[in-house]
């Protein structure tokens, strides 16, 4: 007797538009206990997105969730409170919107540091740059090294910026003395809750080795 089998290329839409039916009747849920309680959805802000690896983001072809009120587009990034969150969740993006912003702004405080003392500067770079890159920078832990070395690279400008040292002088001693974490052994310490940092290199993911 032949044996019948389900062609996984027909299941994947179903499970799909599943998928939308299920985030669509919950949307509706939150839209409607918010209105219980003299709250407003506002549907035309609601943004929506695909997780997941790039082969599976290339077999989803739905475009747009439908609700109510509205037709959210799906898109490869939304702004979750600041953080831009991308469909692979790698951080790029946020990382790279992250360095043109501490990067502005080391730029205009260059501009005026004549004018200021060390502690005026301290105060200025902690306040438009280091609160930038302390933001939510939880959901930064597991990023791959090359990701993080764009973080310490705005860290050793804003660094850099503060006491006048040389670009190619070696940076521990000068963030230490400003107390300011090294980023590569932070996110490991908080991604692999190691502490053996007697090495004079840490390797990260992406078997990258970065010199300190």
């Amino acid at each position: 007797m032949p044996t019948t089998h389900r062609s996984t290329s027909v299941r994947r839409p179903l499970i799909t538009l599943d998928a939308m039916r299920r985030l669509s009747d919950c949307i509706i849920l939150v839209r409607n206990w918010m209105a219980n309680n003299h709250l407003k959805l506002n549907e035309d802000k609601t943004q929506v997105i695909w997780l997941g690896t790039r082969q599976q983001l290339s077999k989803i072809m739905a475009q747009s969730l439908t609700l109510p009120n509205a037709a959210e587009q799906f898109t490869n990034n939304i702004n979750d409170l600041g953080v831009l969150i991308d469909s692979q969740l790698t951080m790029a993006d946020h990382i790279s919107a992250l360095s043109r912003s501490c990067f502005f702004q080391l730029h205009q405080l260059r501009s005026i540091k004549p004018s200021l003392t060390l502690e005026a500067m301290k105060t200025l770079v902690r306040a438009f740059v280091s609160s930038r890159l302390d933001y939510c920078n939880s959901v930064l832990a597991g990023v791959s090294g090359q990701l993080l070395h764009r973080l310490q690279v705005i860290q050793n400008a804003a660094a850099r910026l503060v006491t006048g040292v040389r670009k190619y002088e070696r940076m521990m001693l000068v963030l230490h003395s400003l107390h300011y974490y090294y980023y590569y052994y932070y996110y490991y310490y908080y991604y692999y809750k190691s502490t053996d940092y007697s090495d004079a290199s840490l390797k990260l993911q992406g078997h990258v080795t970065y010199q300190i």
